[in-house]
């Protein structure tokens, strides 16, 4: 489990609900959570305001 799958977890988010605060897609979110892919740091800002972080917590 990666580092934003618990923090998201641990907020009690989808990951549908997630990608729509973010501005992503669920797909996105998927990918950033499997480590497939890596999200831009803006996208990665966003994540952390969403979730209650700082950038570095989710890296």
């Amino acid at each position: 489990m990666t580092k934003l799958e618990k923090r998201r977890d641990a907020k009690g988010l989808s990951r549908q609900k997630l990608a729509d605060m973010v501005g992503v897609t669920y797909e996105a979110i998927l990918h950033y959570e499997r480590g497939e892919r890596e999200p831009k740091a803006s996208i990665l800002k966003k994540l952390a305001q969403a979730l209650g972080c700082r950038m570095e917590d989710l890296i």
